[in-house]
């Protein structure tokens, strides 16, 4: 994880972008190269929904360049608060502070699962749905269920006892 203020400052980052916390869209100040336009907006969306922009070469998640210009200071981690919303939405209020513990809270479920529900699987000698959940790297045995769905409930239940605000299911 790039620590922003060692590599780029924020002097620097102020005077080449400009940065609208309501929508959450960067735009250059400057013309940092020849198909780049004062006014342009700044970034372009990685095959995984987020924006990034390039800076002297180098590529930065604008979340992370988002909380860096409005605050001066950039955490371990910068998450969306909004997990259903699109990971494109880089305006103020839908970004906080994280530790890598939390923002792995929120992400999905794999959607390689036979169940379609985090933390749920199938357990062949117990002829049943089992719930489990990860805190501090220690997996914790939530029940044996008789439906998927109800293993889920419990999955959701811890899920919001031990992560809080971070808990996405």
């Amino acid at each position: 994880m790039e620590k922003l203020g060692t590599i780029l400052t924020h002097e620097y980052l102020k005077s080449i972008l400009n940065y609208d916390p309501d929508t959450g869209v960067f735009s250059w100040k400057v013309r940092k190269a020849s198909w780049i336009n004062v006014g342009d907006e700044a970034g372009r969306k990685d095959k995984d929904g987020y924006l990034r922009i390039c800076i002297d070469g180098r590529e930065y998640r604008s979340h992370r360049l988002a909380w860096f210009y409005v605050h001066g200071v950039c955490p371990e981690y910068v998450d969306h608060i909004n997990p259903d919303g699109p990971r494109s939405d880089n305006r103020i209020c839908n970004l906080r502070p994280a530790t890598q513990s939390e923002n792995s809270h929120n992400k999905l479920g794999s959607i390689k699962t036979t169940t379609g529900f985090k933390g749920v699987n199938f357990h062949k000698r117990e002829k049943k749905w089992r719930a489990t959940i990860k805190k501090n790297r220690k997996q914790h045995h939530l029940g044996y269920f008789n439906t998927p769905e109800d293993a889920a409930a419990a999955y959701q239940i811890a899920a919001s006892k031990f992560y809080g605000q971070h808990a996405r299911w």
